[in-house]
């Protein structure tokens, strides 16, 4: 793949550019970026909020007031990345190993909640399509309040698992 070629000529030691490359939608540019120390470190503490959504442990309004100092597009982008994945997992296109650690631990949450793979797949769908809403408002000229837009997102993740 010429992508991770590409990759490994500029940062020759990060092993785990396959699924760097995936959550930037195939896009080495933005995987490249996502390896800056401040980036990464956003990124995780962002997975692990999408992941204590889902688990009930943090409120869809906290998370919007803690996601405020990060690009909100930013945000939307990775969730809208993260929730592809998940479909394409569901779906049997998506191999576990594609996946990061973290986004493996929110699929692990969605797979407890006990729900049916089809309903499961729906709800994912639909909080999907809010995200690329989201993101699409986010980049756009209208000036969208940015917390409002997260939290709207962010409630209908935080019931999918219920």
């Amino acid at each position: 793949h010429v992508a991770l070629e590409w990759l490994n000529d500029r940062l020759p030691g990060e092993k785990d550019w396959p699924v760097i490359l995936a959550e930037t939608g195939g896009r080495p540019l933005a995987a490249l970026a996502l390896c800056e120390a401040e980036a990464a470190e956003v990124r995780q503490h962002t997975l692990q909020a999408f992941q204590k959504l889902l688990e009930g442990r943090l409120d869809p309004v906290e998370f919007s007031a803690v996601a405020r100092s990060s690009d909100p597009g930013q945000i939307m982008e990775l969730f809208w990345v993260v929730t592809s994945q998940l479909i394409k997992s569901l779906l049997g296109a998506e191999t576990a190993g594609a996946m990061s650690k973290e986004v493996q631990a929110v699929s692990s949450v969605l797979a407890a909640s006990g729900q049916a793979d089809d309903e499961l797949l729906s709800r994912l769908l639909i909080v999907n399509r809010a995200a690329e809403e989201a993101r699409q408002q986010l980049a756009s000229s209208s000036n969208p309040n940015p917390q409002l837009v997260m939290e709207s997102v962010m409630w209908r993740w935080s019931r999918i698992a219920a």
